[in-house]
């Protein structure tokens, strides 16, 4: 007697260690106690009734209503499944849901573009596509938000009262005469910046209020580091007390006193010169890579405002070369908006980090990349860095731009090594490793004996699956 299992007239219960025949009763017996053991998949839980749906517009997942029994109390849920649910959870090892759904649960936590039933609203999504649940949820997680954030705040101001200790009207007027009277240099002879820090504290307690004050550049340089960091953790110790700090309006004001517009700059080329400089770097930190990624970014316009005249910010810009390209291709003159952008980093054989161009772009493709790349390199070589190697990840854009370079030969033949096309000194590309170790991570990962595997790696006639470094751990 053959057996199959349905629910919902959907068949399940395919990775059991039953045969597909049952030969006896104790055979029927075994199957209906396995059976008694299954439970049904319920999905996850979701607020919203809309269905999940793909970057195609294809349904993916379905919102259903639920109804439990635990211990005599019925309950009510709106869970959300996969229209490719398994139906049942496995037996071998627990899980909340299938696999299936498990998988959309992720997908739903990272897309920003589709609407995906959270139990969250993500703080990229307009207002005006949201609906009425939508907008009475981040309502209620504004409102919740704002609680917290005055709860902590009222613990910080008692944890500080409590560790402050109040002095008598004596010993205060004692300890001010001292620190005013004191004599920085006895501090920290060897410490520069520990008397530069005292002495600036003792000027701007000194002064009649904050818009008398000026900053030693050492202090705008500190406090700009933090900031930028995190502007809440700055506020903080701000707030605190404990330091007398340069407000956050006038660190923007300095951040922003160098225009970060798409492309090379010459302003930044000057900007980094200067920061080598100060920071007295070594001739081989004048040579070094240059770094390069590209990231994903929310597709939207804004408005900049430069002398009262408006500008549109979020258009592609990969330079003049690109735009005439785009326009032989396809006969007109058009704007796109930008979905990635990307970014150039200096890094020197030292150590030295100075992040000096970026563009907008809609994935670039690898012959833009190229000019980009050696538009770039002629460009440090103004200010006197030299470029001997580029560090990229392994996406396909990426790998097409480095086979550019060795005209149909093998690359790994070559070790990765070409020539700089300004100095014909060699010029080295290389993956970044931890792209491929997360690669090969997910690859192994991913090879199991199931038939629903995507991978079945192996060495020989060895097999190579997760299970197997699991049971070592």
């Amino acid at each position: 007697m053959s057996w199959d299992f349905f629910i919902v007239n959907r068949m399940s219960l395919r990775d059991l260690d039953m045969p597909p025949t049952l030969r006896s009763h104790q055979e029927l017996s075994a199957l209906f106690i396995v059976t008694a053991r299954v439970q049904v998949c319920p999905g996850f839980h979701v607020l919203s009734r809309r269905d999940t749906k793909s970057r195609r517009g294809e349904v993916i997942g379905r919102a259903e209503d639920w109804t439990r029994q635990e211990n005599g109390v019925i309950t009510n849920s709106l869970m959300h499944r996969s229209v490719k649910c398994e139906m049942t959870l496995s037996l071998r090892q627990p899980e909340f849901a299938c696999h299936s759904c498990a998988l959309l649960k992720r997908q739903c936590g990272k897309d920003l573009f589709g609407c995906l039933p959270t139990t969250g609203i993500s703080k990229f999504k307009k207002e005006s596509i949201m609906n009425d649940e939508q907008l009475k949820l981040k309502i209620l997680q504004e409102r919740k938000h704002k609680v917290n954030g005055i709860k902590r705040e009222h613990r910080l101001r008692e944890t500080i009262r409590e560790e402050m200790i109040v002095l008598t009207e004596d010993t205060h007027t004692d300890i001010k005469s001292i620190f005013d009277t004191s004599n920085s240099s006895r501090l920290c002879e060897e410490n520069n910046d520990l008397i530069r820090m005292w002495e600036e504290q003792v000027k701007v307690l000194k002064s009649k209020g904050p818009r008398g004050r000026r900053w030693h550049p050492k202090m705008i340089r500190m406090c700009l580091s933090v900031w930028l960091r995190s502007p809440k953790a700055y506020e903080e110790l701000k707030k605190s007390g404990l330091l007398c700090l340069p407000s956050g309006r006038l660190l923007s004001m300095y951040k922003n006193n160098a225009e970060s517009l798409p492309g090379l700059n010459d302003n930044f080329l000057e900007w980094m010169v200067k920061e080598a400089e100060r920071k007295k770097l070594p001739q081989e930190g004048w040579n070094g890579g240059i770094i390069l990624d590209e990231m994903a970014i929310q597709e939207d316009l804004q408005l900049k405002f430069v002398n009262g005249e408006a500008e549109i910010v979020g258009l592609v810009c990969l330079g003049e070369l690109n735009a005439d390209m785009q326009t032989l291709i396809s006969g007109t003159e058009q704007a796109s908006p930008a979905t990635h952008v990307l970014q150039m980093l200096y890094l020197g054989n030292t150590g030295f980090r100075f992040p000096f161009a970026h563009w907008p772009t809609r994935e670039v493709d690898p012959a833009t990349l190229y000019t980009v790349f050696w538009d770039a390199v002629k460009w440090l070589r103004k200010g006197g860095f030299h470029v001997s190697y580029c560090g990229l990840d392994g996406g396909q854009a990426n790998r097409t731009f480095v086979s550019m370079h060795f005209k149909g030969k093998d690359p790994v033949k070559e070790k990765f090594t070409t020539r700089n096309l300004f100095t014909y000194e060699p010029m080295v590309f290389y993956m970044d490793p931890w792209h491929n170790f997360k690669k090969i991570r997910n690859g192994i990962e991913k090879s199991t004996a199931s038939a629903k595997a995507t991978r079945d790696l192996q060495i020989g006639d060895g097999k190579i699956q997760w299970r197997d470094r699991k049971s070592v751990v």
